[in-house]
């Protein structure tokens, strides 16, 4: 087959005629981040005017489309991609991210159609010996149970603590006005260790039947970045600075919400038959409140003299040399630091005029995360064997063995698991992800191959995830040391890539990287380079 030289399709974009394709399919019509990023036709033509080709599903003999991004498999044909389960293959105009942590991004409604398949990763721990707790109850399963009375009394705690704060009104339904439907969620959480400290009842808005530019007009909230959490707590170390950590009660409740919200008060509330509660602060479960508290929270420490840095979201200093605070603030768990004690114990004080809170006193633990301090040696141990037992506990059996490999080749994969391991699949990698980007950089180069099969994994993908289990399980106890360098060595990274070790014909490379503060990681990633090899 030959081409006229002025034709814009040149010989190095001939293919043969009706070969299996996997064809790129635009962002504005890929279902939801997790969709499908190509789908399967075959190559029937070019166009003589525009560098593409020409595609159609044999399927969907309607479905004729121009394209010139596609992965072509010119060995094959239609009928080999009904017999086989071949994986599709994005081409390098689709974005690939890596595990390097970055803020929470703002939620779309594609985005929020996954959520029952991933759920958001969990900062809080528990122990391999607890894993036989239900720490998720249903509200008639609590009723019947032997500590009904904790919970009556945790659910009585949450709804007269909502009340006090004056989260709503209680008043007639406003006719042909939609209501947000309401839930009770229960939780029994866990300290650092695993052990069962408090029956919680929290009550929150079914915020999913919302609707954007009516009843929310944005929701973006960022969260202090966790890899200059580490660094901060680095320099904690080198300069033998106080470390003090709060959480504030009730943090979405503190912000006032700018649109009209009618919701159905809870079974048992009490309320007369025909009225409803017009929420007027950030009950949990609405889609702005995280937005509304981050600006609220803001507002008060700029009051305060604070400024926010401008490297990261959610981090503020005060003063200079001795003189110096930091607050960190990651939603409602909120860090203060400084050189001299007397300095903390001010601005901790100057929050609990503000808001309500409960003060934890030394770090020892953040966001699930384990924090060991030898004041003495001027060492720092962070940690998350605790998460780590209840992730093995819930997705590995007991009786598997553990390894000292973290990888092994993660194939394309033929045979499509179930739709139980797909959707367990994406829970492991999301807590994965958790653990990778908190404490465990040595896996972010795993957990980033493993997050490139989210959608339709196959079983050997699959399979590949309990081997990162397996892995947990032999190194739970692995952490992150910071020490005290007298030398003052400054910063030190790394950085290394593969060459083309993509396995598809993309060939594109996998890079690493990591900075020591204080002879830990302070910022890791492993991602897949975007250019062509």
């Amino acid at each position: 087959m030959c081409r006229k030289q002025e034709d814009p399709c040149q010989g190095s974009q001939l293919r043969v005629f009706g070969c299996l394709a996997w064809v790129h399919v635009q962002w504005k019509d890929q279902q939801g981040k997790y969709g499908a990023r190509a789908k399967p036709a075959i190559m029937i033509g070019y166009n003589d005017k525009h560098k593409a080709w020409k595609f159609c599903n044999p399927d969907q003999p309607a479905s004729i489309q121009w394209s010139n991004s596609a992965m072509f498999h010119e060995g094959k044909g239609w009928s080999d991609h009904q017999q086989e389960a071949v994986r599709p293959v994005v081409t390098a105009e689709v974005e690939e991210e890596g595990v390097t942590p970055a803020i929470v991004e703002e939620e779309t409604r594609s985005e929020a159609a996954v959520e029952d398949l991933l759920p958001a990763v969990d900062s809080t721990v528990g122990a391999a010996n607890t894993a036989i707790l239900n720490l998720d109850p249903t509200l008639g399963e609590v009723l019947n149970s032997e500590d009904a009375q904790f919970w009556k009394e945790a659910i009585q705690k949450e709804l007269e603590g909502l009340e006090a704060m004056g989260t709503w009104e209680v008043v007639h339904q406003p006719p042909g006005v939609p209501l947000v439907d309401s839930k009770v969620v229960l939780r029994l959480k866990l300290d650092a260790d695993g052990v069962p400290v408090k029956h919680k009842a929290r009550l929150v808005a079914r915020g999913f039947t919302q609707r954007v530019g009516i009843d929310y007009q944005g929701t973006f909230s960022p969260v202090a970045p966790l890899g200059a959490i580490r660094a901060i707590l680095a320099l904690v170390v080198q300069n033998n600075w106080e470390v003090h950590a709060l959480d504030i009660t009730m943090a979405y409740l503190n912000s006032m919400l700018k649109e009209a919200i009618y919701m159905k008060p809870p079974e048992g509330s009490g309320v007369a038959p025909g009225k409803v509660y017009k929420v007027v602060k950030g009950l949990y479960g609405l889609k702005q409140p995280g937005r509304e508290w981050n600006q609220e929270f803001d507002r008060s420490l700029r009051h305060m003299g604070f400024f926010q840095v401008e490297c990261a979201p959610c981090i503020y200093t005060k003063g200079q040399g001795e003189d110096i605070a930091i607050v960190v603030i990651y939603v409602d768990d909120t860090l203060v630091i400084a050189p001299q004690l007397e300095t903390v114990l001010k601005v901790k004080k100057q929050i609990g005029q503000r808001w309500k809170m409960e003060d934890s006193g030394e770090v020892s633990h953040f966001l699930g995360i384990k924090i060991s301090r030898d004041r003495a040696m001027r060492t720092m141990t962070i940690g998350q064997s605790g998460y780590i037992d209840q992730v093995l506990a819930k997705h590995l059996d007991k009786h598997t063995k553990p390894t000292m490999v973290p990888m092994q080749s993660i194939p394309e994969g033929t045979l499509v698991a179930s739709t139980t391991q797909q959707k367990e699949y994406l829970v492991i990698v999301g807590k994965l992800l958790w653990v990778a980007n908190s404490t465990r950089p040595d896996l972010s180069l795993t957990v980033g191959v493993l997050a490139r099969h989210m959608r339709e994994p196959s079983q050997e993908q699959y399979q590949a995830a309990q081997w990162v289990l397996r892995y947990l399980k032999s190194t739970k106890e692995v952490g992150l040391v910071y020490r005290a360098n007298e030398s003052q060595e400054p910063l030190v990274a790394h950085s290394d890539a593969n060459w083309a070790n993509d396995a598809t014909l993309q060939r594109r490379s996998t890079s690493g990287s990591v900075a020591l503060v204080c002879h830990g990681a302070g910022g890791a990633g492993s991602r897949k380079i975007r250019q062509l090899i």
